[in-house]
């Protein structure tokens, strides 16, 4: 009964591969198949660890490396967005005031000439 499971196993990681190298829209099942693989507690999803672990030695490190550095680029992208958007209302600020101060300005020398 656990060949069987080593089988389907084996057939699940060539498909996914398979795929992953096929279509670039098909990559989203490959993933899903892969977390599957990774997060199940079943027998098929254990005999498709080991083959990971002998076939693909690297596969769990480099997934985690990918998965941490993804979520620094989005933390990097929140975190610039924000920022942007700090400096863009703060112009904006900066701009009115500018404008305030100058329209005093005119007002003022304009009626310092009416004086003068």
């Amino acid at each position: 009964m656990f060949g069987r499971f080593v089988r389907d196993a084996r057939y699940a990681a060539l498909e996914a591969t398979s795929v992953a190298a096929g279509l670039g829209s098909s990559s989203v099942e490959a993933e899903h198949l892969l977390i599957a693989i990774a997060s199940g507690n079943s027998k098929a999803a254990h005999a498709g660890e080991r083959i990971f672990d002998v076939d693909a030695p690297g596969f769990r490190a480099a997934t985690a490396f990918g998965a941490i550095g993804g979520a620094v680029v989005a933390l990097l992208l929140v975190a610039a967005s924000m920022r942007l958007s700090r400096r863009r209302r703060q112009v904006k600020d900066l701009k009115g005031r500018l404008s305030e101060r100058e329209r005093a300005d005119r007002e003022r020398e304009e009626a310092e000439r009416e004086e003068g």
